[in-house]
């Protein structure tokens, strides 16, 4: 019977996110609004680069599912 007042854990978990996620979107805010050049040049280059590195990643992993050659070693 104690326990019916107390807030469970994961709604406090909730709310602490939300908090946590609107003091993020008012930081970028602020900053968007003090600096305007983030969103108009930060934003797209850090989108291409994560786009570049998931590309180069993906990349990699398609070689190494590649099957092995029997030739593979001709250079030694």
């Amino acid at each position: 019977m104690r326990h019916q007042n107390k807030p469970s854990v994961t709604r406090r978990s909730l709310l602490r996110l939300l908090v946590l996620l609107a003091g993020i979107c008012v930081l970028v805010g602020l900053v968007g609004t003090v600096v305007g050049w983030v969103g108009t040049y930060l934003v797209p280059v850090v989108m291409i680069i994560v786009v570049i590195i998931f590309t180069l990643a993906l990349v990699m992993w398609a070689v190494e599912r590649l099957p092995e050659f029997p030739n593979r070693d001709w250079w030694q």
